[in-house]
């Protein structure tokens, strides 16, 4: 009688008492090479749960905290964020109402199509670039206060 030996995978769970493998534990008692694995699996555990903890021969914790800022200035990126914001709303309100006051002439300048076009495209453009970048600052002030809380 030929028997296929069981894989590694099945065997360790076994060693480790998890397995489930149908047939698998009449296999065990039947094929010597494969219980042998299984006590050789066991043996390892069991070593391994007996070796000491790893521990660092530094403290990680404080290197890392100590690599960032502290917590005063915490406040002071909040004031940066509605610097940006404010600067950003300077820009774009004297913008949009030098646009709602000539509004006519603007009209009038992308009255061609070709002229349209070219002013739809600028302006998808120019929007594109405003929500990626407020995107892109939005992920990094979430990175960083992901990273600050641990």
């Amino acid at each position: 009688m030929t028997l296929k030996h069981l894989s590694d995978d099945v065997i360790q769970q076994y060693a480790l008492e998890a397995g489930t493998e149908p047939g698998a534990q009449e296999h065990l008692q039947q094929c010597p090479a494969c219980r042998a694995k299984m006590e050789m699996y066991r043996n390892m555990a069991a070593a391994f749960r007996e070796l000491p903890a790893p521990s660092f021969s530094f403290d990680a914790h404080a290197l890392v905290m100590a690599r960032l800022q502290p917590a005063a200035l915490r406040p002071a990126r909040r004031i940066a964020g509605l610097v940006l914001y404010v600067a950003l709303a300077a820009l774009l309100l004297p913008a949009a109402a030098a646009f709602y006051l000539f509004r006519h002439d603007v009209a009038q300048l992308f009255s061609g199509a070709v002229s349209m076009l070219t002013g739809l495209a600028a302006t998808t453009i120019l929007t594109i670039l405003v929500m990626q970048g407020l995107d892109m600052l939005q992920s990094y002030r979430k990175k960083i206060h992901k990273i600050l809380q641990h």
